[in-house]
C-alpha cells in the first residue's frame, strides 16, 4: 500500500461535513421548488358558490366565493392537534345556506360589525372540499334549529348545501409541491443531523488527538506492513486501531475484547453495517461503517482477531454473556 496515503488519516476528514451541507443543499432547493410550485389564491378567479351548487358542479378543489349577508352560525368545531377547526351555516343575500370553515378573525371581524349594527357584506373565497357524513348530520340538525320550517333531509341535502364545504384558509397541494416537498424535508433533516454529527466528531478528533504522541503514530502508520481503509475510515497498524469514523479512536489491540458487526434498522429498513468494539474499559466504539458491505467488515474484523486471538467475534448471547462476566469479575483474556 502507499504508506503517505494512511498517513492521511490523522488529519481528520472533512468529507463527511462537505457532504452534510450537500444533502441540505439539496434539501433546500427542493424545499423551495415545492413552495414554488404552491396555489397562490390571488392568480386564480374564484366562481360563485350559489353557481357550482345549483349546477352539480361543486368539486373538490374548486376556489369559490359566497358573499355574506349575515352573522355566520357555529354548528361543529374540531379539535385537531394543530388547534380547532370551526365550522360554520353562512347565507348570502338570497338567504341561501352554505357551509363554510372560517378563519378566526373573520369571524371576529363579522361579530364586531354584527355587534356595531353595521352591515355585514363580506366576500367569503376559498378552496372546496369533500363533506363527511358528520358534518352533513350536524348541518341539518343546526339548520331545524335555526328555523322550524327547515326542509332540509338527508335525500335533499346536496340540493341545499352541495357535496363540499368552503374552506377559508386551507390551500391544496400541487403534485409538484407534495414530491419536492417530501424529497426535501427528510435531506435537510438527515443533513441536519449528519452535520452536527461530523462537527462533533470532527471537535473529538481533534480533542484526541492531543493525547497521543504523533511522531509515534506516523511512524506506525508509515509502516508498509499497516492497512488503511480508506472509505471505512480505519487503519490497522502493528500496534493499535486506529478509526476516524466518529473522530478519533485509537485502540490497543490487546484492550479490545468483542467485534461485531451490527446490522442497524429504521422502520424496518436497513441503515447500514456497523463494525462494533468493546473494550476492557467498558466502552463500545463504532469503529467503521459500510451502507451494504459486510463482508468488508468482517475482513477487517478478522484482520484485528489476527493481533489478538483472544477476542470474541460476532454478536452472540454467548459472547454477550461473556463480555459482562469478564467486566464483572474485571478478568483479562
Amino acid at each position: 500500500m502507499n504508506n503517505n496515503e494512511s498517513l492521511k488519516i490523522l488529519k481528520g476528514n472533512k468529507k463527511n461535513i462537505l457532504i452534510s451541507i450537500g444533502v441540505i443543499f439539496l434539501g433546500i432547493i427542493a424545499i423551495f421548488i415545492g413552495a414554488g410550485s404552491s396555489i397562490n389564491p390571488d392568480d386564480l378567479t374564484p366562481v360563485e358558490y350559489n353557481t357550482l351548487i345549483s349546477s352539480k358542479k361543486d368539486e373538490p378543489e374548486q376556489y369559490a366565493t359566497v358573499g355574506i349577508k349575515y352573522l355566520p352560525y357555529l354548528f361543529a368545531e374540531e379539535t385537531t392537534d394543530y388547534g380547532s377547526k370551526k365550522y360554520y351555516i353562512v347565507f348570502d343575500e338570497f338567504d341561501y345556506p352554505y357551509i363554510a370553515r372560517l378563519k378566526d378573525e373573520t369571524y371576529q371581524k363579522l361579530e364586531k360589525q354584527y355587534d356595531n349594527n353595521e352591515e355585514i357584506n363580506y366576500n367569503l373565497k376559498g378552496f372546496l372540499y369533500e363533506q363527511d357524513e358528520e358534518l352533513k348530520k350536524l348541518a341539518i340538525e343546526s339548520h331545524r334549529e335555526l328555523f322550524e320550517d327547515s326542509e332540509i333531509t338527508e335525500a335533499n341535502y346536496e340540493l341545499y348545501f352541495g357535496k363540499t364545504y368552503l374552506d377559508e384558509e386551507l390551500v391544496p397541494q400541487t403534485a409538484t409541491e407534495i414530491i419536492f416537498l417530501v424529497i426535501g424535508i427528510p435531506l435537510l433533516f438527515i443533513g441536519l443531523i449528519c452535520l452536527i454529527i461530523s462537527i462533533i466528531a470532527k471537535l473529538r478528533f481533534k480533542k484526541n488527538i492531543r493525547k497521543y504522541n504523533k511522531d509515534e503514530l506516523e511512524y506506525e502508520l508509515s509502516k508498509s506492513s499497516t492497512l488503511y481503509f480508506k472509505k471505512e475510515e480505519i487503519c490497522l497498524t502493528d500496534n493499535y486501531v486506529i478509526s476516524t469514523f466518529m473522530g478519533l479512536d485509537i485502540l490497543k489491540y490487546e484492550d479490545i475484547l468483542w467485534l461485531y458487526v451490527e446490522n442497524r434498522r429504521y422502520n424496518f429498513v436497513s441503515i447500514g453495517k456497523y463494525l462494533i468494539a468493546r473494550t476492557k474499559n467498558k466502552k463500545i466504539i463504532q469503529l467503521a461503517y459500510s451502507f451494504r458491505n459486510e463482508e468488508l467488515l468482517i475482513q477487517i474484523m478478522n484482520k484485528i482477531a489476527e493481533k489478538n486471538n483472544k477476542i470474541m467475534l460476532g454478536f452472540t448471547k454467548e459472547n454477550n454473556k461473556s463480555y459482562k462476566e469478564l467486566i464483572k469479575n474485571n478478568k483479562q483474556i
